[in-house]
């Protein structure tokens, strides 16, 4: 049986080594630059605020992941035929991202901590933490905001692995450094939420 097989005209065939040209710069180099202004210009939106915050790439990678749902709690392990455990280190409920950075007793103090402190309310999901809580003034305030929620963020997820991976109780750090009546007083209002 015979196939129609068409070959467009502006190929040729030749005996020379097959070339690689990038033909969204015209260099025909590929460019991170060009591979950016591609995305953007086809409507793939990109998270400018998490990469201009002046904290370490690998906290900004982590937040990346944190905002599209995908680092790696319980719940996105089980996703991935991962058999364990999936309640949380800390008290026992299912490990979600919900759970583990808005809804744990130690989230619920951090971010009383800072309604507290600021009087900033407490982000109530990912969504609130990246689209509304972050972006609450001028430019140079929602890079601030941004800032410390990822030292909160970063906070909670590295506590949480030296439970999970290194098996010992969780190192509250802050706990020495924040005076008495307001560690009470966030204690409180975290138990109470």
């Amino acid at each position: 049986m015979a196939q129609d097989c068409s070959f467009s005209t502006r190929h040729k065939l030749t005996g020379e080594r097959d070339k690689f040209r990038w033909t969204l710069n015209s260099s025909g180099t590929f460019s991170v630059r060009s591979m950016y202004a591609a995305l953007i210009n086809n409507g793939v939106r990109v998270s400018q605020d998490i990469w201009q915050v002046k904290i370490p790439s690998k906290i900004r990678i982590f937040l990346w992941y944190l905002k599209r749902g995908v680092i790696l709690t319980k719940d996105n392990l089980a996703r991935r035929n991962w058999n364990g455990d999936k309640s949380c280190a800390f008290c026992h409920c299912p490990e979600t991202i919900q759970h583990l950075f808005f809804h744990y007793t130690y989230a619920k103090f951090l971010w009383s901590a800072v309604h507290l402190m600021f009087g900033l309310p407490p982000p109530l999901s990912i969504d609130d933490l990246f689209v509304n809580w972050s972006k609450r003034g001028s430019k140079l305030y929602n890079s601030l905001f941004l800032t410390a929620a990822s030292v909160l963020c970063w906070t909670i997820w590295i506590t949480r692995n030296e439970v999970v991976f290194d098996k010992c109780r969780p190192n509250f750090f802050f706990a020495d450094s924040i005076p008495g009546n307001l560690l009470a007083a966030a204690m409180g209002k975290a138990a109470a939420a």
